[in-house]
């Protein structure tokens, strides 16, 4: 039995050794020192497997992954990628299972036609120490419910629209990303969109930090949402928000917003500064375990129309405005919590 194991063993490693060893390395250099001048031209001749390290330089091209193909740039600072033709994005991501780009600024040239840098259509794919900028639109827009994007350690800027568009069911997951003064929101999720991220901070976008409208979902665990004009967090429709140790300052328009028939919960929530806290209209709910709301100059918790709140161990403390404004037709909770030194009416009302 033990020998019919070893032999076993060995066929497999046999069977596996023609498919690692066709693994192969290109290298692209823009002086022609290297396998090819361009990464379209190593892209063309790379295989499933194969990996493509790219010198560091400016590449004016499109670059569309091949599936199973890895790229990898000498850093942000040193690859930059950078295309402008038409409503063409830089980077395409359309129909492949699986690869990988990291290590580059991939960014849309200067132009007047909308168009994204990063498009993903039904690929699955992971981008990684990457600067994401100039797009005419989103940064990245994924859609189709095919797609899975995983971004980390990613900087998504100065684009049009929002730095990030996940609709029609696609998939993105950010870790450790910064999404920074993009035209738009940080993020918009729609259409059955689903964002999951981790230890990512969303700043000054003009249009929010996270925006989720039609049946979107998002879960965000120990995030940053500051210094937007806008409401920091838009939950609305039917949009699903949860998010545990999440911070939100400085947010013009309110932290958090949740209107129709939107569904937030939050673990171990931070506010601080802004117009507002919690704002639940409509028929939204929203549940708050452990919340901390400091300096808030409206109200910090409010609830309207027949949207409910229930909220405990809280503390919601030093804000202009009242602390707690329950007026919904929905009965609405606040228990184990502290309420005190807030300017209008003292605390609950």
């Amino acid at each position: 039995m033990r020998v019919a194991f070893r032999i076993g063993v060995c066929l497999v490693f046999l069977l596996a050794a023609p498919l690692l060893a066709a693994a192969t390395v290109l290298v692209v250099s823009p002086d022609g020192s290297a396998d090819h001048r361009t990464i379209r031209g190593a892209m063309n001749a790379a295989s499933f497997g194969d990996v493509i390290h790219v010198a560091g330089g400016v590449y004016e091209e499109q670059v569309v992954l091949k599936n199973g193909v890895t790229v990898v740039g000498s850093g942000p600072q040193q690859t930059v990628v950078r295309y402008s033709y038409g409503f063409d994005p830089v980077l395409v991501i359309d129909h492949v299972s699986s690869g990988r780009i990291e290590g580059m600024t991939i960014e849309r040239g200067a132009s007047i036609l909308e168009g994204s840098v990063v498009m993903v259509t039904a690929g699955s794919a992971d981008l990684a120490d990457c600067v994401i900028s100039g797009g005419m639109g989103p940064g990245v827009d994924v859609g189709d419910l095919a797609s899975n994007l995983a971004l980390e350690s990613v900087t998504i800027e100065d684009n049009a629209g929002a730095g990030i568009s996940v609709h029609d069911g696609a998939r993105v997951t950010l870790d450790r990303c910064t999404v920074l003064g993009n035209e738009g929101a940080g993020a918009w999720v729609q259409d059955r969109g689903q964002l999951e991220a981790t230890g990512s901070r969303f700043e000054s976008n003009e249009g929010g930090g996270v925006a989720l409208e039609a049946s979107a979902t998002a879960s965000l665990d120990g995030c940053e949402i500051t210094g937007h004009a806008a409401s920091g967090l838009l939950v609305t429709g039917d949009a699903r928000a949860v998010a545990s140790d999440l911070t939100v300052t400085k947010s013009g328009s309110g932290a958090v917003r949740l209107t129709s028939r939107a569904f937030g919960q939050f673990t171990r929530l931070r506010v601080e500064g802004g117009s507002g806290g919690i704002e639940c209209e409509d028929e939204a709910t929203c549940t708050v375990d452990g919340g901390r709301f400091d300096a808030v100059d409206g109200t910090s918790l409010h609830a309207v129309g027949t949207a409910s709140i229930s909220a405990r161990t809280c503390e919601v403390v030093g804000g202009g405005g009242d602390g707690v404004v329950f007026e919904s037709a929905i009965r609405c909770e606040l228990t184990y919590s502290t309420v005190a030194r807030n300017a209008d009416k003292g605390g609950f009302d």
